[in-house]
């Protein structure tokens, strides 16, 4: 089931910062809304986990 949160929740489901996601909602990675006053709901996909975004850091080391 589809449920639209504030970006504060949809940025402890991701586990990334805030702006991370109005980042990636401006370069259309996320499902959005905007309310009537202009605010950001992003949707989270409950019943489909791997909707999730994933994220890699890698290293490399010059040696």
């Amino acid at each position: 089931m589809k449920k639209y949160v504030t970006p504060k929740e949809a940025a402890a489901y991701y586990g990334v910062n805030i702006s991370t996601l109005r980042r990636w909602d401006n370069e259309g990675k996320l499902d959005s809304i905007r309310t009537p006053g202009n605010q950001r709901r992003f949707c989270i996909d409950e019943e489909n986990p791997k909707s999730k975004p994933v994220i890699a850091y890698a290293r490399v080391s010059s040696h």
